[in-house]
């Protein structure tokens, strides 16, 4: 059988401009994330100057911050549709762990 001759595409009431044009393979490009970039160097960064010169106050305040930045970052990242996510969570839970290390080392020279 041969095909009707009123099948066309787009159909004829349809203009070409009005059919799909979005980009699927380009998507928007989206900002990063200051405090959550921030938040995972220094969390790297005050784990291994912390447990090198074996500082609790290193860890202690050092842990805070960073924990504070991912904390900050990872919010911002959701409410805004940052990038940089992920990051901000390393970043946290590095944070994490220093202050628990920071606790753990109190508690054994108590």
């Amino acid at each position: 059988m041969a095909p009707r001759a009123d099948h066309t595409f787009p159909p004829a009431g349809i203009d070409a401009w009005a059919t799909d044009s979005t980009d699927y393979f380009n998507p928007e490009p989206r900002k990063w994330n200051g405090k959550a970039i921030a938040s995972l160097p220094v969390a790297v960064v005050v784990g291994v100057l912390g447990i090198a010169l074996e500082s609790i106050p290193v860890l202690l305040v050092g842990g805070a911050i960073a924990f504070t930045l991912g904390l900050i970052g990872s919010r911002q990242c959701r409410d805004r549709r940052n990038r940089g996510q992920g990051l901000a969570f390393s970043g946290m839970i590095l944070g994490a762990a220093a202050l628990f290390f920071c606790l753990l080392a109190l508690l054994i020279t108590l």
